[in-house]
C-alpha cells in the first residue's frame, strides 16, 4: 500500500535556481511548505482573475448604460405602389384563360372533396372545349398541381 505522503522530485535550472532558493526561504519564515505556498498563489492568481473578470463585466455594463440613442428620422407614410398590369393586346389570353387554368378550374368544380375519375375530367374537358385535354392533366400532374391516388385525381392544394 501506498503511503500518504508523496514526495516529488525535479532538478531546477541553474538559471532558476537563485529564484528557486528565494522561494524556498519564504516558505520557510511563513512556516509553510512549498506545496502549500503554491495552493496559497494560484487561488490568489485565481481571485485576482475572477475579480479582474467582474471589474471588467461592471465597466462594460457601465458603458452600455452612457450610449446614447440613435435619432431616428420621422417618415411619411407612402402610398402603396400600383399592382403591375400589363395590358394585353387584342386576342391575348389572360392567365386564367389558358388550358392549364381552365383544366384546374373545371377539376376544382367537380372536385367533392374526394376527388375525380380521370376519364370522366377529360371527357368533361372535351365538352367544354378546352384543347388537348391529355396533355393538360399531364402537365398538371408533371408539375405537382394534380395527383392520381387510387385511381381518382386530387388538387395537392
Amino acid at each position: 500500500m501506498a503511503s500518504d505522503r508523496i514526495t516529488f522530485r525535479f532538478p531546477i535550472d541553474k538559471q532558476f535556481r537563485a529564484d528557486w532558493d528565494d522561494f524556498l526561504r519564504r516558505t520557510r519564515d511563513a512556516g509553510r511548505t512549498p506545496s502549500q505556498m503554491l495552493q496559497q498563489f494560484v487561488v490568489e492568481y485565481l481571485d485576482r482573475q475572477a475579480h479582474d473578470e467582474e471589474a471588467d463585466r461592471q465597466v462594460l455594463l457601465a458603458s452600455e448604460k452612457h450610449k446614447v440613442a440613435r435619432r431616428v428620422r420621422k417618415t411619411r407614410p407612402r402610398p402603396p405602389k400600383p399592382v403591375f398590369e400589363p395590358e394585353l393586346e387584342q386576342g391575348a389570353l389572360r392567365p386564367a384563360d389558358t388550358p392549364k387554368f381552365r383544366m384546374l378550374a373545371l377539376m376544382r368544380s367537380l372536385d367533392g372533396g374526394e376527388g375525380v375519375d380521370p376519364d370522366m375530367l377529360i371527357s368533361e374537358a372535351e365538352r367544354t372545349g378546352i384543347p388537348h385535354p391529355q396533355l393538360e392533366m399531364q402537365k398538371l400532374v408533371r408539375r405537382g398541381i394534380l395527383y392520381i391516388h387510387d385511381g381518382l385525381c386530387r388538387t395537392a392544394a
